[in-house]
C-alpha cells in the first residue's frame, strides 16, 4: 500500500506571528484586493453616463409610443370610414359567439357591434321609410323612390 501525502494543516503562524498580526495582515490583504478591484472614478463616471442615456432612450421610446398612439387616434376620429365615392369602405366578420366585428379598412379602426343611439335612430328611420315606400334597398344600397320630407 503506498504511502499517502500528509494532510495540509491550517496556515497557522509563521516565524513567531501572533493570531493577532496574521488578522491584520489577512485583512491588509483584504483590504488591498478591494482597493484594485474598486472601479476608478472615471469607471464611475462611465457606468452613470451609460445609465442616465438608457434612461433617455426609454423615454424617447415611451414618448415616441405616446404620439404614435395618439396620432392613430386622430386618424381614426378624423376617418368617416368612406371611399371617395361615397361607399361604405368598412368589412367584417361574424364570430362564433354570436358578435360582429367591423373593421374599417381605411383607418383600421375596429368597431364593436353594440349599436350606439345614433345607429339605433337611423336604423328605426330606414324602416320606418322603406315601409312607406319612400326607399328601398338594392343590392345593400339605398335608394329613394319619393322625396324625403317627413
Amino acid at each position: 500500500m503506498a504511502e499517502q501525502p500528509p494532510i495540509p494543516k491550517p496556515l497557522e503562524p509563521a516565524g513567531g506571528m501572533s493570531a493577532a498580526a496574521m488578522k491584520d495582515m489577512q485583512a491588509m490583504m483584504v483590504a488591498a484586493f478591494q482597493a484594485a478591484n474598486a472601479p476608478t472614478a472615471e469607471e464611475l463616471e462611465k457606468r452613470e453616463a451609460e445609465k442616465a442615456r438608457l434612461r433617455q432612450r426609454k423615454l424617447n421610446m415611451i414618448r415616441l409610443v405616446e404620439t404614435e398612439v395618439a396620432a392613430k387616434r386622430r386618424r381614426q376620429e378624423l376617418c368617416r370610414h368612406k371611399k371617395p365615392d361615397g361607399e361604405d369602405c368598412v368589412g367584417g366578420q361574424d364570430m362564433s359567439n354570436g358578435k360582429h366585428v367591423l373593421i374599417c379598412l381605411r383607418c383600421q379602426k375596429v368597431m364593436s357591434d353594440q349599436p350606439t343611439e345614433e345607429m339605433v335612430i337611423a336604423q328605426t328611420t330606414l324602416q320606418r321609410l322603406a315601409e312607406q315606400g319612400k326607399l328601398k334597398i338594392v343590392n345593400g344600397k339605398i335608394q329613394v323612390t319619393e322625396p324625403l320630407n317627413t
